[in-house]
C-alpha cells in the first residue's frame, strides 16, 4: 500500500466532533503549563470501524501530559498499514490545535490499521498512540438488462478493481413470502478491469432479485450489490 492510493481529504472539525461523540468540554481542558509536557499520551479513535470502498473515515487525535492538560502545536503524523504487511506509510501530517486535537478523514482502500506518532517538542522523543483496524468491504456495483429469448443480462465492477476475482451471481429465494438466503446461479472470474459480464437463461416473464457476491479477500471484507429486480424477457 502506497500513499497514492490514499485520498485524504480535509473535513470539518464540528462534524467530526459530533461522528466521534467528543464532547465540547474536551476542548476546554487547560493547556499544560510546562513545556514540553512531561508524561505526554496520545490517543487515536476513529469515527466507524467497517466502511465500502470510497467511503471516508473521520479519525481524532488527542494528546495529553502531565496527566490531564491538554497539548497544542505537537507535530503528528498519521500512520497507516495494510493488516497483511509490517510496514507502516505516513498518510497525513499536522499539528494539534488549542484543545490538543487533530481531525483527518481519509479513504482506506484495503483493510488497514492505523496510528499516529506525535512530537511534542523539537528533539522530544516521539509518542506513538493505540492502533485502530478499519475493515474496508469491497464495493460492489451492478447493472441488469433484459436482452431477449427469456434471458437476463448482468453486468458488474469492485472497487478496488479485483482482475481474476471469483464472484457469486446469485438470486433471493424467498419461502412463504419471505426472504430466505440467496441461491447462487453461477460464478464468473472477473475481466482484467475488475468487471464480470454473464447472461442467464430463467422462467420467461418471470421477475428475479439478482446480486453479486465478492467474497472475502486477503486485502478486503467480503462485499455485496445492491439488490436489483430483472424480468426475463
Amino acid at each position: 500500500m502506497t500513499q497514492r492510493k490514499w485520498f485524504a481529504v480535509a473535513v470539518g472539525v464540528a462534524a467530526l466532533l459530533a461522528g466521534l461523540g467528543i464532547a465540547t468540554a474536551a476542548a476546554q481542558t487547560a493547556p499544560c503549563g510546562n513545556y514540553p509536557p512531561t508524561s505526554p499520551t496520545v490517543r487515536l479513535r476513529t469515527d466507524r470501524r467497517t466502511i465500502t470502498a470510497g467511503e471516508f473515515v473521520a479519525v481524532a487525535v488527542e494528546v495529553t501530559g502531565n496527566g490531564n492538560c491538554v497539548v497544542p502545536a505537537a507535530a503528528v503524523q498519521l500512520f497507516a498499514r495494510n493488516v497483511n504487511t509490517p510496514n507502516s506509510v505516513i498518510v497525513r501530517r499536522s499539528t494539534t490545535d488549542q484543545s490538543g486535537q487533530v481531525f483527518f478523514g481519509v479513504v482506506p482502500p484495503v483493510n488497514v490499521v492505523l496510528h499516529a506518532r506525535v512530537t511534542v517538542a523539537p528533539g522530544a522523543a516521539p509518542v506513538t498512540s493505540n492502533s485502530v483496524v478499519v475493515l474496508v468491504q469491497t464495493r460492489v456495483s451492478m447493472l441488469t438488462g433484459s436482452p431477449g429469448e427469456c434471458r437476463i443480462a448482468l453486468l458488474a465492477g469492485t472497487l478496488p478493481r479485483k482482475p481474476s476475482q471469483v464472484v457469486y451471481l446469485q438470486r433471493a429465494a424467498f419461502s412463504g413470502g419471505r426472504f430466505s438466503g440467496w441461491v447462487t446461479l453461477a460464478s464468473r472470474r472477473t475481466d482484467p478491469d475488475g468487471s464480470v459480464r454473464a447472461t442467464f437463461g430463467l422462467v420467461c416473464g418471470a421477475n428475479y432479485v439478482l446480486s453479486v457476491l465478492v467474497p472475502r479477500t486477503l486485502s478486503n471484507e467480503a462485499g455485496r450489490a445492491p439488490a436489483r429486480v430483472a424480468r426475463a424477457g
